[in-house]
């Protein structure tokens, strides 16, 4: 099959979850002798994707478009549209394009494009923003999930971010034009849902005659056996220091506990955690194999996040290596996780029971936990070979229908 994806992402570099699904992705379809255009808003542009594929495209935004084009062009910019355009009309017939991300760069109008006649789009699912105005479900006033519908009249109304009310408002509109003259989401796409989760929380604000599908995003990580937790006492975070990443609720748990707790990841919330809570370690963020080796010397991975997240990579990424999780409950990581077996699940931002999961961690119980997440994990891994599969499946069932 002659194939030709422009996969669009706002970033051209892996800076975050679909960044990196999409970069990784792209360079693996590549491999299979698909030609593949990266269309980007802001570098700088991965070196190893400039190589592998066929064009990269890349605006070369230096921040947000709101940051640097104003309030304006933050809501629709038409120059990413055109660029987008002159890009496919390149391509020649049918192309795929597959959109990863795009809302705080790309803006939603290049899902608005006019495609060339018999293509098909596509879109993987990596969080809530065809949805929520913010793309977590999550009210931040009151650091819980938000039980509103997404643009609902009560969601309008819903102060739901610590900024002024206003920037709620801005970001509302956003994403209703992005509905109203961007199309999306429309009923011809196809919709990736990383998780069962996500899936269900997302198909009520799909076209009932839409395409969705179930592909987990691929886990890039080598078989060695499971890790020897028992000989760890540290607890490893691994992620952006926020609050709505739970890092605090770790924090404090583990001062609670007396555990070893080492932070993998850099944020806002980084400087004032390190003086807040100084018994903890706080490493930046580390090159994929040192991320990798703190994950392996850990006792336990802890994935306090607050947010309905869409799957938690590190989760996997830690059943991988044989290191057990505990998780959060409003995480859809927690539906991996059978209490007591390959991990432990806590009510979300509650510390008290946090501190009381990490000391039910002992080595005791690490040990055969890790051993059985490592043993689910690859009886059935989503490597990237099997993604890969996915997407031409995909693709192939769209362009024949």
């Amino acid at each position: 099959m002659d194939l030709h994806v422009v996969i669009v992402s706002d970033d051209a570099r892996a800076s975050g979850g679909a960044s990196a699904v999409a970069l990784a992705s792209a360079k693996a379809l590549a491999a299979r002798d698909v030609r593949v255009t990266l269309f980007a808003g802001r570098g700088p542009v991965d070196d190893e994707a400039r190589a592998a594929l066929h064009k990269v495209v890349c605006l070369e935004r230096g921040a947000s478009n709101r940051e640097q084009g104003g309030l304006v062009r933050g809501l629709w910019d038409r120059e990413s549209a055109a660029a987008l355009e002159r890009c496919l009309e390149a391509c020649g017939p049918r192309p795929i394009v597959h959109f990863h991300s795009f809302a705080d760069v790309l803006t939603g109008s290049v899902t608005a494009v006019p495609h060339p006649p018999g293509s098909r789009a596509v879109f993987t699912l990596h969080e809530y923003g065809l949805a929520c105005p913010y793309g977590g479900f999550y009210n931040y006033r009151t650091q819980a999930p938000c039980g509103r519908r997404g643009l609902s009249v009560k969601c309008w109304a819903t102060a739901c971010s610590t900024a002024p009310y206003p920037r709620k408002v801005w970001r509302a509109v956003r994403l209703s034009l992005q509905k109203a003259r961007g199309g999306a989401p429309r009923a011809d796409a196809a919709y990736l849902c990383v998780s069962e989760f996500s899936r269900d929380l997302l198909r009520p604000y799909l076209p009932e005659r839409a395409r969705v599908e179930l592909l987990p995003n691929p886990i890039e990580v080598e078989d060695r056996g499971p890790a020897q937790v028992a000989k760890s006492e540290e607890f490893v975070y691994l992620g952006r220091l926020t609050e709505e990443k739970g890092a605090e609720v770790f924090a404090a748990a583990a001062e609670r506990a007396g555990v070893r707790a080492k932070f993998v990841g850099d944020g806002e919330e980084r400087a004032r955690l390190a003086a807040a809570y100084p018994s903890c370690e706080f490493a930046g963020w580390l090159p994929a194999d040192g991320a990798q080796r703190a994950l392996r010397g850990a006792r336990a991975l802890v994935f306090p996040s607050r947010l309905f997240e869409t799957l938690g990579m590190a989760v996997l990424e830690a059943a991988a290596m044989g290191v057990p999780a505990i998780v959060s409950d409003a995480a859809a990581a927690s539906g991996s996780i059978e209490p007591g077996v390959n991990g432990l699940v806590f009510r979300s931002g509650d510390t008290r029971a946090l501190a009381d999961a990490l000391l039910a961690m002992t080595p005791e119980a690490a040990a055969p936990m890790g051993a059985e997440a490592h043993r689910r994990f690859w009886a059935d891994p989503p490597t990237m070979e099997r993604h890969v599969d996915g997407l031409l499946k995909v693709y192939k069932e769209l362009l024949e229908a």
